[in-house]
């Protein structure tokens, strides 16, 4: 699709706040070269730096995903491989599509297979034999599937072979190999279930298995009698090998099963188990002091003093429980449960028996979500020291019995990986959901690898102008209800679901609101709110309203798109109604199969619409019949917001990933205004300011100053183009060149051919050989480049030939004086 777009010409830029990159999943170092390492993001792509972090190059930006949960790399034949799809089962780890491998430092990639496997938890390749990979794979996230567990390649990925599957539910989340007998390889597998309602994250099926054959086959060792955790409590494991000795593995464990209740509990303090289920007359015997201290403690309002929520309680205002339900929202349920959680093991006897390290719980390492981590490493060169991943880092220098937190404060939180340097002690790096931190002194002190800092947030002004009404109306102040539940119920489940995901108001009419939710229902309002009225029931049933916007032409126009991500459906779903939604119309059916996450209408033409996926970005120009890809500079990253600024003509791309991106989006309206039903159109060409140091370098040691101007023209056809740029009936410059259908951007530089334009090199020289202000001279480039005036531009396209008009002004503004600030399009075109 994007090499046949019309519009794969338009150019994106990336404008920060910066390439954020998302959570950190892998890191593969050079073994003879600790500053030569690669990034693995989850949802940012495969990046490389040579320079220990000061500098990173994007490596996988044009593959059909960007979304990675492992890398391996062979270092002494340079060929990486990539396992597509993110591992740590969160609601938004994208799914990928197979392995890819590249034998040329990441600037092309081929794919191996394993799409269905969607989700890569482990890549390794045998360190006798470069050709032997193993993939341990997770599956499909949110459906069973059979592509699930332990692949091996015995030539170098052409070829798969299943050696290790437990059910369809279970599949392969980690993989380690003895360093001095391959054949001797060690597997854990993971047992998770997501629903978009609900999540299992633990099963009887998890467990690690081994195998001494070189992964032909495979015995279960972490049964109930070798010592390790057993039973449908068991989470995701994370495997570490002590290279010296391989005989020593280490594995930590989600353990999900339930806290017991602590002895220690001060019976004096109100806790949430007491309110839960205590009646109305038993609260309001609870000592006052005792409840202020619960309220204190919990961080309620001042305004809910306990001689408050008594009062609430006695008039049945609120129950006991409700102080319960206020707490306990999805963030609290998430990090407070009472589980286990993270539990260290380790085998001395290549996994015959296990030996749980500590005797203290860890908690807080992982919460109530060790699937997102249950990450182990071990020292290289020493097998007491171990670091655990989790919410937080902790490091144990006595082989497990004790830990301490290295999880400074210049450190995000959430982590999935560790390096250890085999040759230096101390140095260390890790990543995490904040990008990449580097120690050299055990984690003590850490620098951020990735700007900006991090745990900040980024704050702009509002500058629509309903802000003053809106001010003038109470400035946020009071809120009022204004309807009741507008979802279709969710259902019970330990993920937040049933609640609205958007809602839109109409540039046209007062009072015309749409809503729509995370369950799939949908909702207009025509009287500012005071009633509502379902408009999904026609829809795809229970899939998620990602975005639903009011038109801004039509009042009765309405636009939706739903993601059936959480469904295992890849489908993109784009609907319009012209009647407030009473009936809907399937729109984009030559869209891939990528969820959408958003649609906007341009703000001058009506048929132009843009469309964000899980894979990119799309344009129509004919309200939706067809669309095209929109590529150049923008990563296959998804796309979760899409603005307009209508006054620079610029489209604003959100990303998760990549952060934002932005492109002029003037030539696409002039070309659904003009050009569709034109063969061929030269658009006209902007003004330039001459400048005296084009070409010339920036100082002593910079880059030289190109000026550049395009020249755009759109045809049906692919072909060749001629150009002749000339003055005063003289040739200035020559150039052809291939174009395709669609958009072109011929570039350039404003410089003059002496050869094919000797005649007038000859004229401007003698005109400017006086000229204290304009040179006509070679400059650093190598180039002479042309004197104010206007220029003619015949471009032949396929034999048909059009002339425009160009112009380059001296500069000279504000009564005669070159203006200190240089024109838009004196910069080089984003």
């Amino acid at each position: 699709m994007q090499e046949n777009s019309i519009l794969k010409s338009i150019e994106f830029v990336n404008i920060g706040p910066s390439v954020m990159s998302g959570r950190v999943v892998d890191v593969e170092v050079s073994p003879s070269d600790p500053t030569i390492f690669y990034v693995a993001y989850a949802s940012g792509g495969l990046w490389k730096t040579s320079n220990n972090g000061m500098s990173f190059a994007p490596l996988f930006d044009n593959e059909a995903v960007i979304t990675i949960g492992d890398v391996a790399v062979d270092w002494a034949n340079n060929i990486i491989y990539v396992g597509t799809g993110e591992n740590n089962s969160s609601r938004s780890s994208y799914s990928g599509t197979g392995i890819y491998k590249s034998t040329d430092d990441g600037k092309s990639w081929s794919n191996l297979g394993l799409g269905e496997t969607q989700h890569i938890g482990r890549i390794t390749i045998d360190p006798k034999n470069p050709n032997k990979i193993f993939v341990a794979a997770l599956g499909h996230l949110y459906s069973p599937n059979p592509e699930r567990g332990i692949f091996v390649s015995e030539d170098g990925g052409k070829n798969w072979k299943q050696t290790l599957k437990v059910d369809d539910n279970t599949g392969g989340i980690d993989l380690v190999i003895n360093p001095v007998n391959s054949n001797v390889v060690y597997a854990s597998m993971c047992y998770r279930t997501r629903r978009a309602w609900n999540f299992e994250e633990s099963g009887a099926t998890s467990g690690i298995y081994k195998s001494i054959d070189g992964g032909s086959t495979w015995n279960l060792i972490s049964t109930s009698s070798s010592g390790f955790l057993t039973g449908k409590e068991t989470g995701r494991i994370g495997l570490a090998i002590y290279p010296q000795n391989p005989e020593i593995i280490y594995a930590v464990v989600d353990n999900q099963s339930a806290k017991n209740k602590k002895d220690d509990i001060d019976k004096d303090k109100l806790s949430k188990d007491d309110l839960r289920n205590i009646s109305e007359d038993e609260f309001l015997k609870i000592d006052t002091t005792k409840l202020k201290d619960f309220l204190e403690d919990n961080g309620f309002p001042e305004e809910y003093n306990a001689e408050k929520v008594f009062e609430m309680i006695s008039n049945k205002t609120i129950k006991p429980s409700s102080l319960v339900e206020y707490l306990e929202d999805a963030n609290t349920l998430l990090t407070n449960a009472q589980v286990v959680g993270a539990e260290v093991f380790r085998s001395d006897d290549a996994g015959a028996s296990w030996k749980k390290t500590h005797s203290i719980e860890l908690d807080d390492v992982f919460s109530t979500y060790g699937y997102y981590f249950s990450r182990i490493t071990v020292s290289p060169r020493d097998d007491k020291k171990i670091y655990i991943m989790g919410v937080i880092v902790i490091k144990s220098s006595d082989g497990g019995a004790t830990f301490t937190s290295i999880n400074e404060d210049n450190v995000h939180a959430d982590h999935h990986y560790m390096w250890v340097d085999p040759n230096r002690d101390g140095h260390l790096i890790n990543g995490n959901d904040g990008g990449l931190n580097l120690s050299y002194d055990d984690g003590k002190t850490w620098q951020k690898l990735n700007a900006p800092a991090d745990n900040g947030a980024w704050v702009g002004p509002s500058t629509y102008e309903q802000s003053l009404e809106w001010q003038q109306s109470g400035e946020g102040d009071n809120w009022e209800t204004i309807s009741e539940d507008l979802t279709n119920g969710g259902k019970i489940g330990d993920v937040p679901y049933g609640t609205l995901t958007t809602i839109d108001e109409s540039k046209l009419k007062f009072g015309l609101l749409y809503t729509g939710s995370d369950d799939g229902a949908a909702y207009v309002s025509k009287d500012g709110g005071n009633s509502w009225e379902k408009i999904s029931n026609d829809l795809p049933q229970n899939l998620y309203v990602s975005r639903i916007r009011a038109s801004m032409f039509e009042a009765s126009r309405v636009y939706i798109t739903m993601n059936a991500y959480r469904y295992d459906n890849m489908e993109s779903f784009v609907f319009v109604s012209n009647n407030y939604g009473k009936t809907w119309e399937r729109i984009g059916k030559n869209l891939p199969a990528e969820p959408v996450n958003v649609i906007v209408e341009d703000t001058e033409n009506y048929d132009i619409l843009f469309v964000g996926t899980d894979g990119g970005l799309y344009c129509s120009l004919d309200r939706g019949i067809s669309f095209n890809s929109l590529s150049d500079g923008l990563p296959n990253v998804p796309v979760h917001d899409l603005v307009i600024q209508p006054r620079e003509h610029d489209l604003i791309v959100g990303t998760h990933g990549r952060s934002l991106y932005k492109t002029n989006i003037s030539d696409i309206e002039k070309l659904a205004t003009e050009g569709l039903n034109n063969d061929f159109i030269f658009y006209d060409i902007e003004k330039s300011t001459y400048n005296s140091n084009w070409g010339m370098k920036r100082g002593r040691w910079g880059d030289i100053n190109n000026p550049n101007l395009n020249f755009t023209f759109y045809t049906r056809n692919s072909g060749m183009y001629k150009i002749t740029i000339s003055s005063d009936e003289r040739i200035v410059n020559q150039f052809t060149g291939n174009f395709s259908s669609g958009l072109n951007y011929i570039k350039y530089d404003l410089s003059l051919d002496t050869v094919s334009g000797k005649s007038y090199f000859d004229f401007i020289s003698d005109k400017y050989r006086n000229n204290k202000k304009i040179k006509i001279k070679l400059k650093d480039s190598g180039k002479y480049y042309l004197p104010p005036g206007k220029y003619k531009v015949e471009l032949e396209v396929n034999g048909v030939k059009e002339t425009k008009e160009f112009e380059i002004t001296d500069g000279k503004r504000n009564n005669g004086k070159p203006s200190p600030f240089p024109k838009e399009s004196e910069q080089e075109r984003d």
